[in-house]
């Protein structure tokens, strides 16, 4: 595991540490686990070779491969190890991403058969207690 090419950032205007910087770059081994990257904040994780199998929280365990992207909240649990070896990017998001909240993670996991027409089926009416 480790912080790649530290000495490529340090002219970086949001540059102010390895661990508070805002766009990181990875490189990982076979079997090596990968730190818990969204303790108090949100990941784009871009994926840009290899294989990272993941653990995530309540969320089916997932597996992606190269040129990938996601998106983890800060308060999914968020556990994985590289399943070959892997480069993947981490930006820091550090305020909440004002997404569409029509749609919860639940409806991302529908299944794509599920179109009618090409269109996606309204959203499921969310419980709030």
């Amino acid at each position: 595991m480790s912080f790649q090419n530290t000495s490529d950032f340090l002219e970086c205007r949001y540059f102010t540490s390895e661990q508070t910087a805002l766009l990181r770059q990875w490189q990982f081994q076979e079997a090596d686990m990968l730190p818990e990257l969204n303790r108090n904040k949100g990941i784009l994780l871009y994926l840009v070779s290899g294989t990272i199998e993941m653990a995530l929280g309540s969320f089916p365990d997932a597996k992606i491969g190269g040129s990938q992207i996601l998106f983890l909240p800060h308060n999914i649990t968020f556990y994985a190890k590289a399943a070959e070896n892997s480069r993947f990017f981490t930006c820091t998001v550090p305020q909440h991403i004002p997404l569409c909240c029509r749609y919860d993670l639940l409806d991302l996991q529908q299944d794509i058969k599920n179109l009618n027409n090409g269109k996606l089926p309204p959203p499921r009416k969310k419980s709030r207690a």
